[in-house]
């Protein structure tokens, strides 16, 4: 017997995402915790974040106060779009947040097979 096999992509039922970009070393904080960041590139960003305020904090890269504080709003599965400059974090932008996308685009390359 051959049982057809079903492809099934769990996401929690809400995640926000925050990109962070900035000039000069710093540290990104989201919630208390470090935000990802790639060696050599000028942004940070958390993926996975449920509904909610989220406090977003820059700090130098040594030393523990921090340059910066911001409260973001996350509604849905959205992604927030911050810039650091100057002592001062401001929103740039909202969309459709990269779980939404890969799970778009997941689920349409599991039906193209």
């Amino acid at each position: 017997m051959f049982l057809p096999l079903f492809l099934t992509l769990t996401l929690p039922a809400s995640a926000g995402d925050l990109e962070i970009s900035g000039r000069g070393l710093i540290r990104v904080q989201v919630d208390g915790r470090p935000a990802r960041r790639r060696v050599g590139e000028r942004k940070a960003w958390v993926v996975g974040l449920s509904d909610g305020d989220h406090s977003v904090e820059v700090y130098p890269l040594i030393g523990r106060q921090p340059l910066a504080r911001h409260t973001v709003t996350l509604l849905g599965e959205e992604r927030v779009l911050l810039h650091y400059e100057a002592g001062e974090i401001t929103e740039i932008g909202r969309g459709r947040s990269l779980a939404v996308e890969r799970a778009a685009w997941a689920m349409a390359e599991a039906a193209a097979r």
